[in-house]
């Protein structure tokens, strides 16, 4: 390959380079645009509960720790889930007290810290965290199988 060639080559990988790096930058800035003119947030997005401070915690055993868990709850059930607007108040909504999928309504709420013990003896424990990320899993399959094992069970919701 010629000079002349091998630089028309290099240019035009310069130039796809470039272009391609052009229309991402441009697909990034224009979904956060998007993004900002989307939608309002729900009740649900913008709740802040008050939560225990690190000493709190340093003072605070898994009694208080379930005790401050109920406020919080009770709190967002005050703030969120009794001042839905109507038209959020759905059968698939799950802050909706009347939703089939309302956490509160099961017989064990799974969105809350629990403990399953094991059958007989026990052999260690296992400590599960639910709550580092927006997926909608308690873990609780996989707290049994410990469990089944002679594990305590504990998942934490953080």
């Amino acid at each position: 390959m010629g000079r002349r060639a091998l630089q028309l080559v290099k240019g035009g990988a310069i130039a796809l380079t470039s272009l391609a790096l052009l229309v991402f930058v441009a697909a990034f800035i224009a979904r956060g645009v998007t993004s900002a003119n989307g939608p309002d947030l729900e009740p649900w997005h913008t709740f802040v509960p008050r939560e225990l401070t690190v000493a709190e915690m340093g003072q605070s055993d898994w009694a208080g720790y379930l005790a401050e868990e109920a406020r919080i709850f009770a709190e967002m059930k005050s703030a969120v889930t009794d001042r839905l607007p109507v038209l959020e108040r759905t059968p698939i909504n799950r802050y909706f007290a009347g939703s089939r999928i309302y956490p509160p309504r099961f017989a064990q709420d799974w969105n809350r810290s629990f403990e399953i013990a094991p059958e007989g003896p026990t052999v260690g424990a296992a400590v599960f965290l639910h709550g580092l990320t927006d997926s909608p899993y308690s873990l609780r399959h996989v707290a049994r199988r410990y469990s089944a094992l002679g594990y305590l069970s504990i998942g934490i919701r953080l």
